[in-house]
């Protein structure tokens, strides 16, 4: 064998296992439901699909696409260069991830309602698979930020931790469901509860890892992150009381339409809240994005101006 299909087996098995482990963590939670009344299978699926969808569009995302840069930085075995890399890439993950799950938590019940069927959908039902989106709205910052860190490591060919953590966050939510479950009798709440405990534990003992390497420093983000957290937490204020008021004034959120005018409606406030107080708290990562944006602008105008060329250049043939 050459060196490098000997590394690349001995990093493939553990990679294998993490996955197996999520096939198995994921068997067991469908596994206790059934023990349920029926439908909880479905409800818990459905209010998982829901908060998952942050995670999926932001944290895989920014995960798949931050692997290769880490894996360049780390080639030329400099960790300082890695550190840096890393802070700014969880920073801009979850300038994203945490108002995603703030408009989650919030427009829970509406969020519902339109995903799966106002009229369709009985209120009961409603209501409790909001209260699971809820519970697990808490974990997706932390779900999202797994993505990131774990590519870290397989970035300096190490996917054994990420085995390990994995395995202890496993055990933990399997053990936390059954404890829910069948000894505090808490329904379907205790899962979604398990679930949100176990990602908020493999996220932070993650982080302590990885920052307790020589050239990683926790104290770097400490600040910017408190400056996001503040304002996450001034828009939720900024998405609730605009979403009581409209609901009982304004919108009949019996009818479909007005549901739909009431979640645009307070998710462009909350929106607009969020972006003045990113500029006013001279959050860096507002930045970082706008300028991603106006690259953007500049490539589809490039993309034009070519074209234009292009057509010249025929015409005058």
């Amino acid at each position: 064998k050459t060196p490098a299909v000997s590394e690349m087996s001995r990093l493939m098995l553990p990679r294998m296992l993490t996955l197996s482990l999520t096939q198995i963590e994921a068997t067991m939670i469908i596994t206790f439901s059934t023990w349920l009344s029926s439908g909880t299978v479905t409800l818990i699926s459905l209010a998982q699909q829901l908060a998952n969808l942050p995670v999926r569009l932001i944290g895989i995302p920014i995960g798949q696409a931050s692997l290769p840069f880490f894996a360049k930085v780390t080639h030329g075995n400099n960790l300082k260069d890695l550190a840096s890399m890393v802070n700014n890439t969880i920073l801009e993950m979850l300038y994203l991830a945490l108002p995603a799950s703030v408009i989650i938590l919030i427009l829970r019940v509406p969020l519902v309602r339109l995903a799966y069927g106002a009229d369709s959908f009985p209120w009961s039902e409603t209501v409790l698979t909001g209260k699971l989106v809820a519970i697990l709205a808490i974990s997706i910052a932390a779900r999202s930020l797994t993505h990131v860190l774990v590519r870290v490591f397989y970035a300096m060919h190490d996917t054994r931790t990420p085995l390990i953590i994995n395995t202890i966050s496993t055990v933990t939510n399997v053990s936390l469901s059954y404890y829910f479950l069948f000894v505090l009798k808490s329904s379907v709440l205790g899962m979604a509860a398990a679930i949100s405990i176990a990602s908020l534990i493999e996220t932070i003992v993650l982080v302590l890892i990885l920052y307790s390497l020589a050239q990683f420093a926790l104290v770097h983000i400490l600040f910017p992150l408190g400056k996001i957290l503040f304002a996450s937490a001034l828009t939720a204020l900024a998405l609730w009381a605009p979403l009581r008021i409209l609901d009982q004034m304004i919108f009949d959120t019996t009818r479909t339409i007005p549901l739909i005018m009431l979640t645009l409606s307070v998710t462009l406030i909350g929106t607009a809240v969020y972006l003045t107080l990113s500029y006013l708290f001279n959050i860096r990562e507002l930045g970082v994005f706008l300028h991603l944006i106006e690259k953007i602008g500049n490539w589809q105008k490039a993309l034009g101006q070519s074209k234009e060329t292009l057509d010249t250049s025929e015409s005058s043939v």
